[in-house]
């Protein structure tokens, strides 16, 4: 035989490639239809992360203060991390505000009630 037949190689059913398409310029920081852009998330996660565990491990710490004092330095701080995320969501665009209403709105009253519930002497 002059020829040999080659053979096919056999592709196993792998699962589909993850998009490493980059964010569409124009959209960065725009909603589409009213909702985030595909991959806004994923992006943006690293800041996320870091703002919403901070309110979390506040939010945690506040309930198991051992004192009056202690609980209204913890919620002092929960309210003043909680408006600097807010800011400085409002600064960086719409999908921020969007990401950031609705997954904290409200999130901040129990504190800013428990503090007017408990006034300084």
């Amino acid at each position: 035989m002059l020829f040999k037949r080659r053979r096919r190689p056999q592709t196993a059913s792998a699962a589909p490639e993850p998009c490493t398409e980059p964010l569409d310029p124009a959209l960065y920081g725009k909603l589409v239809d009213g909702d985030l852009p595909a991959g806004w998330l994923e992006f943006h996660r690293p800041f996320l992360n870091s703002r919403d565990e901070l309110l979390l491990m506040l939010e945690s710490e506040t309930a198991c203060a051992p004192d009056e004092g202690s609980a209204r330095a913890l919620h002092e701080q929960y309210v003043a991390e909680y408006e600097a995320y807010r800011v400085e969501c409002d600064r960086r665009g719409e999908c921020f505000v969007k990401y950031f209403a609705d997954t904290h709105s409200g999130s901040d009253l129990p504190h800013r009630e428990w503090l007017s519930a408990h006034p300084v002497d």
